[in-house]
């Protein structure tokens, strides 16, 4: 996409100082052509968006996994439960984050 913008520089400088005078302050002129560039992309995109999400849900169907959280099953009222829940639930977060980041660099 920068190439885009990059070859097209010259015309979206002209139409910034069309807009702007010449003797604006450059940081004014750089936040209007970052808007400008914003807005083109948003263009671009907005399009795309439909059919982007119907290949993501089709390459990562939805599955429905009860991660089985320790905190679920505690009596709320003992916050020493709580505490010992929280830390279990935390450590089998990080424990199956690590098993699918391997998993996923196939290590």
């Amino acid at each position: 996409m920068m190439v885009l913008v990059t070859c097209a520089y010259q015309p979206i400088k002209s139409f910034i100082f069309l807009i702007l005078d010449s003797d604006t302050d450059p940081t004014i002129v750089l936040a209007f052509f970052h808007t400008l560039y914003n807005l083109i992309l948003v263009a671009i995109w907005t399009p795309l968006l439909s059919p982007l999400i119907r290949f993501l849900r089709y390459l990562f169907p939805r599955r429905e996994h009860l991660i089985g959280l320790t905190l679920e099953n505690i009596n709320s009222t003992v916050p020493e439960e709580i505490i010992t829940a929280i830390t279990k639930d935390v450590y089998t977060f990080l424990g199956k984050t690590i098993h699918y980041n391997r998993a996923l660099l196939l290590l």
